[in-house]
């Protein structure tokens, strides 16, 4: 671990020994505040990383690619490689890149995440995503999802926290009465 930070300070970029470290530590306690000096390398070393790695087959690095796009600008290649990693992803792996792509408020959405809306566990960060979208289609089919279910904590937690006014005032409406 102490290797690892040390070659860090030696070469601000050498993110190899920080993967290495923390994917040999099974991303334990001994190697969590890595994952802060990870996510604060160099960014086009770390945009680099993650476009290289998030395909892979390795769970731990589809992780850790996923979670250096989270800290990364949104950009098209990163959008369309994190689009392929939900196609691609076991279902444990999938809301990664559903959350990334929620927060990049990506657009053109609903076929890749319609399937998952109604996943136990990946329904969450999907209506999440659906709701960021800045896509009209999307926005359709989350405002028909909103209409044909009773609200469940989710849903009134993705509409308390969204940016959109209309979403507001869809929250408040639940609880006028």
């Amino acid at each position: 671990v102490f290797v690892a930070k040390s070659l860090l300070m030696l070469n601000p970029k050498a993110i190899i020994p920080i993967v290495k470290c923390i994917k040999a530590y099974d991303f334990n306690e001994a190697v969590q505040y890595l994952m802060i000096d990870f996510l604060n390398i160099d960014r086009n070393t770390l945009q680099k990383f993650a476009q290289d790695s998030i395909l892979s087959e390795d769970v731990a690095m589809q992780y850790l690619s996923v979670k250096a796009m989270s800290v990364l600008p949104p950009n098209a290649s990163n959008e369309n490689l994190l689009k392929q990693s939900v196609g691609r992803y076991d279902m444990a792996m999938k809301g990664w890149p559903i959350a990334v792509l929620a927060l990049y408020k990506s657009s053109n959405i609903y076929e890749l995440i319609g399937p998952y809306l109604n996943h136990t566990e990946l329904r969450e960060v999907s209506l999440r995503a659906l709701a960021a979208s800045t896509d009209e289609g999307d926005r359709k089919q989350f405002i028909n999802i909103l209409s044909a279910v009773e609200p469940d904590k989710y849903i009134l937690n993705i509409l308390l926290k969204s940016s959109r006014e209309e979403d507001i005032k869809r929250w408040l409406l639940y609880f006028k009465d």
